[in-house]
């Protein structure tokens, strides 16, 4: 978990920001450091369930609820309030394991 402030303008801007860039980022940075060095997003669904406010301060936390294979987990990620008791985002993203995926970095460099 760690917090972060909005750096928006606009309650618009801070949606787009938080809701895409900002639970994309913590669902990697969590599959990352709990489950592989290497991670990609295979899916990723948002649900929003209050507006986000500019200049606010937000706990953003993930953790790994289910494995799906032993190259890919589901993590939820969730945005709440200063004081993590309303939930304002969620995310629920399916991330895989680039170096276990057969011929993932065969390409690179060619």
């Amino acid at each position: 978990a760690f917090a972060l402030k909005s750096a928006a303008r606009s309650p618009e801007d801070a949606n787009a920001v938080f809701f895409n860039d900002q639970l994309d980022e913590a669902t990697a940075e969590c599959a990352k450091s709990k489950l592989y060095s290497v991670a990609v997003t295979t899916s990723i669904e948002f649900k929003i369930t209050k507006a986000v406010q500019p200049q606010t301060t937000y706990l953003v936390e993930c953790e790994v609820t289910k494995k799906m294979s032993d190259i890919r987990h589901e993590i939820m990620g969730y945005i709440k309030d200063a004081d993590g008791k309303v939930t304002v985002a969620t995310a629920k993203a399916v991330l895989a394991d680039l170096a276990g995926i057969p011929g993932a970095f065969a390409a690179r460099g060619k």
